[in-house]
């Protein structure tokens, strides 16, 4: 009797739990068939479109990915104990789904720089950070565009270009490396960008920066502007407090010009001077003829003349050949 009783309770046990159990395979099954329809729905999009050129393919693809993507999310929430096939697929289409979007902010990233969307492309570049904060493809895309932007003359975006790059620089220093991009090509973008951003605040920064650009191999040196702005550099760092020390100290008391502190003191100025004719002269010989750089080619060449006579005596003889060299000759 106690017997019969025990199986009697274990049969309306099970009658009880019939419906919770049918439902949740009816649930879960239907679940599976929601996340089946949004994937193949995307799947479709992009066969028919492999690049998705087309926007209203490219609408469809991106509304079904993140349908599917959050039905996985469901599924996987609620039946996180799963083992089989279902469950895995699901599980690796959230990676696939969640690389895929982080992707995806990189690339619209570079897109406002290109539509010169600044305050967008920043904005987008903190909350990629925030996400991955040692992205070194993020930062190089941040520095570079801070440096198109603030040698365009817009300096909003200096500190942020700075910090970025200056980050950037650790990493790759450290070993991290960008996607057919060589260690020499990624630094001389990161140093270049710190050297148009510091160089109103910070012009001994810009300094060392720019010299980092102008003596390593590198297509950045090859931009005159880099030169130009190791001229102005120079100008800030040394030569207007040597100078001025020079025509104060010893020019004003001519009777000091030849003393021992006179002469060292005259050996620094000529020595900065010459650094800032061969950056002039840099800058003019790679300009060429590129129309880009017209107005500021002679703007470069009455500076480079000025400082060229006061090193010959007022007299610009050989001032031709001087630019004509200057790519071939070691910087001073």
């Amino acid at each position: 009797m106690t017997k019969l009783i025990h199986l009697l309770m274990v049969v309306l046990i099970m009658i009880f739990l019939a419906p919770a159990i049918f439902s949740q395979d009816d649930a879960k099954r239907d679940l599976y068939q929601k996340f089946t329809s949004a994937y193949n729905r995307g799947r479709d999009a992009k066969k028919l479109d492999p690049n998705l050129a087309q926007a209203t393919n490219r609408d469809v693809y991106n509304q079904a990915s993140k349908e599917a993507y959050q039905l996985a999310i469901e599924y996987v929430r609620r039946y996180p104990n799963d083992t089989d096939e279902i469950f895995s697929f699901q599980k690796k289409y959230i990676g696939d789904y969640e690389k895929w979007q982080k992707q995806m902010r990189k690339t619209q990233l570079a897109q406002y720089f290109s539509d010169k969307k600044y305050e967008e492309a920043f904005a987008l570049g903190r909350q990629i950070l925030i996400d991955e904060p040692n992205d070194l493809l993020t930062l190089y895309t941040l520095a570079r565009g801070g440096l198109f932007v603030a040698t365009g003359g817009n300096d909003n975006y200096n500190s942020a270009t700075i910090q970025y790059a200056k980050s950037a620089v650790q990493l790759t220093e450290a070993g991290m490396a960008l996607d057919g991009i060589s260690k020499d090509e990624t630094l001389g973008v990161l140093h270049y960008a710190i050297g148009v951003a510091t160089l109103k605040t910070a012009p001994a920064d810009a300094l060392a920066a720019l010299l980092q650009v102008a003596t390593q191999p590198n297509t950045s040196r090859n931009d005159p502007q880099v030169f130009y702005l190791l001229a102005i550099a120079y100008q800030s760092v040394d030569y207007e407090k040597l100078s001025e020390a020079y025509n104060t100290q010893c020019r004003a008391e001519p009777k000091l010009l030849n003393t021992e502190p006179c002469k060292a003191l005259a050996d620094r100025l000529n020595g900065v001077i010459d650094r800032i004719a061969d950056s002039y002269a840099r800058a003019v010989a790679l300009s060429g003829s590129l129309p880009q750089y017209a107005n500021a080619k002679t703007e470069w060449i009455n500076s480079l003349t000025d400082f060229y006579k006061y090193r010959h005596a007022g007299k610009a003889d050989g001032l031709n050949d001087f630019i004509a060299g200057a790519l071939a000759r070691p910087m001073p």
